[in-house]
């Protein structure tokens, strides 16, 4: 009975501080005003107790659903007794939190700034009612108002109220750091649950990789001669297939995110590329893009090889491309780059422009030096699709043209001022005999001079000219090898008496006696070298004949577009 009493004496205290309101105590962050006017509350249900039918009888005010800045909690000051088991709960009021937001109870009629919306009514469970310490009693409203607030223990659940907020906190568990315990806007336990859940977001969606090609999906008249490329942003390439006429590799960018084809395309063609890329998230997407490559209004070819096809010939040998067409020279390098030279052992050498005009292009490829013996060649011709010129595409891949070099590394070193020749097999001399060469006292018939490779050979060869003053001649002639287109032989002079003596019976080729022209004849072949030296010097010029080794190296490269190649990989000089 002693705590009703306390009781009553702070509510009595509290409603003559509010008839006639004076300053509180604590300092406020705002200056006290005159109460207003309260509206008649509605019925409530009543509390079986005395205590709550004097708190029926003080004016019933709603309470703001935030706390001040800066107030505290307090807790009751002592304990005199324990609540009698028997008592039943307090009179409490039901008000409604912000939107969205659980209910809470609030206990006992406190001083607001603003009415707020009629509250629903609201039964807390049946509970002892906390003791209020004496020293409570005329102590201000403001004290009493903070003495009212109370830890009411119902059904194993706590229930907080801090000005004027209700926070169920359970009975076994702590306050501090629970959800629970850190709402302040009115929330009561099942909202502090959902802001729980709602802090505990999931990753956004890694999204899917964005691909990128050229051409597009649907091109036509697509320039054959230029890449296909594949972009990837937010991923990664896993595979490309570019498939039509004929496969094509291509290129990964060392970050995964481009590709890049190798290899033209073929002309008037149908394409089809797949690219799967992938995301950092594992997931895949797939791009599947057709086009069609344009037909030209111009096309380009091969005309003919040297050597031919599956022959074998001599270390001298440079290969010799005519092909159907002119080049401009912005275009001369692509045309050198799909002439891939293949060789085992791998060679390095050059493609040089003999000449190009209208009645074609003739292109050689010699190595640095004379091929290795027993070398395997292979020249591959990937013109299809190849721009040589502002309509002109090479429209067919031709068949591999393969080679072999001979056995034996046979070379004839001719010296005009010594009269006489000196053959050489891999290295040895195998026999040396006199010659005769052109005459001196006249340019056009002074011998060439220079490396020159074996062209053919003939016995007889009908040899005719008509340089006027007389100088006619038709004969036929035995034991001929050519080393010149021009006409220049190696050949058998019966009617030379001046053979290994003077240069001045021949109009240009050399001259030998029948037995050692016939000895040459039966052992050179195709591509074997004829190198003619002498102070008299007439340089034979690289297409007359094929003398590209008359060329040294350094020059040679200069006349290359593309530059030197070691099994089709460019290389330095």
């Amino acid at each position: 009975m002693a705590q009703n009493e306390a009781e009553r004496s702070a509510q009595d205290a509290e409603s003559s501080e509010s008839s006639e309101p004076e300053p509180e105590p604590q300092a406020e962050p705002e200056p006290e005003a005159e109460p207003e006017p309260q509206a008649e509350p509605e019925p409530r249900a009543q509390a079986e107790t005395p205590a709550a039918e004097e708190s029926a009888e003080s004016e019933d005010v709603e309470v703001p659903a935030q706390r001040n800045e800066g107030e505290q909690e307090t807790v009751p000051e002592s304990e005199p007794e324990a609540a009698p088991a028997a008592e039943p709960a307090v009179e409490a009021e039901a008000v409604s939190g912000p939107e969205d937001e659980p209910v809470a109870a609030v206990a006992g009629p406190v001083a607001s700034p603003a009415p707020a919306p009629e509250p629903e009514s609201l039964q807390m469970p049946e509970a002892p009612a906390a003791p209020v310490a004496p020293a409570a009693a005329g102590r201000g409203a403001a004290a009493a108002f903070m003495d009212r607030r109370k830890l009411l223990v119902a059904g194993g659940v706590g229930v907080v109220v801090i000005g004027g907020v209700a926070a169920s906190i359970a009975a076994t568990g702590s306050a501090s750091g629970s959800p629970a315990a850190s709402g302040t806007g009115g929330a009561g336990a099942a909202g502090a649950t959902k802001a729980g859940k709602g802090s505990a977001s999931a990753s956004p969606a890694v999204p899917l990789p964005t691909i990128t090609t050229v051409p597009v999906n649907g091109a036509t008249g697509v320039d054959p001669s230029k890449p296909v490329t594949v972009r990837v942003l937010g991923g990664t390439i896993e595979s490309v297939s570019l498939s039509g006429q004929q496969q094509t590799s291509g290129t990964l960018s060392t970050d995964g995110s481009s590709w890049t084809s190798d290899n033209v395309l073929g002309v008037d063609s149908g394409y089809s590329l797949t690219v799967v890329a992938k995301n950092s998230a594992g997931k895949t997407a797939t791009s599947n893009v057709s086009f069609h490559t344009l037909a030209p209004s111009a096309t380009f070819g091969v005309e003919s090889v040297v050597p031919p096809r599956g022959s074998t010939v001599g270390v001298g040998q440079p290969i010799r491309v005519t092909f159907s067409n002119y080049v401009p020279t912005e275009y001369q390098a692509a045309l050198e780059k799909a002439c891939v030279v293949t060789s085992t052992p791998a060679v390095k050498g050059a493609w040089y422009w003999v000449s190009n005009g209208s009645e074609g292009a003739v292109v050689d490829w010699r190595p640095e030096t004379y091929w290795p013996v027993d070398t395997k060649v292979s020249i591959a011709f990937n013109l299809n699709g190849v721009r040589l010129g502002s309509h002109q595409f090479g429209v067919e891949d031709y068949a591999s043209h393969d080679f072999t070099i001979s056995s034996r590394d046979l070379r004839l070193i001719v010296d005009k001022d010594a009269f006489k020749a000196t053959c050489y097999e891999n290295g040895t001399v195998i026999r040396t005999f006199p010659i005769d060469t052109g005459q001196t006292t006249r340019e056009t018939f002074v011998t060439y001079t220079g490396t020159m490779a074996v062209l053919g050979k003939g016995n007889p060869v009908e040899m005719k000219g008509n340089y006027g003053g007389g100088d006619v001649y038709d004969d036929f002639v035995n034991w001929a090898t050519q080393i010149t287109w021009s006409g220049t032989y190696v050949h058998a002079a019966p009617w030379d008496p001046d053979i290994g003596s003077a240069n001045d019976d021949s109009h240009g080729c050399v001259h030998c006696r029948t037995a050692d022209a016939e000895w040459f004849y039966n052992k050179v072949i195709d591509g074997d070298v004829v190198t003619i030296n002498g102070s008299r010097t007439r340089t034979v010029a690289v297409d007359n004949g094929i003398c590209t080794f008359t060329l040294d190296w350094a020059t040679l490269v200069k006349g290359s577009a593309y530059g030197p190649t070691l099994n089709g990989k460019p290389v330095p000089a």
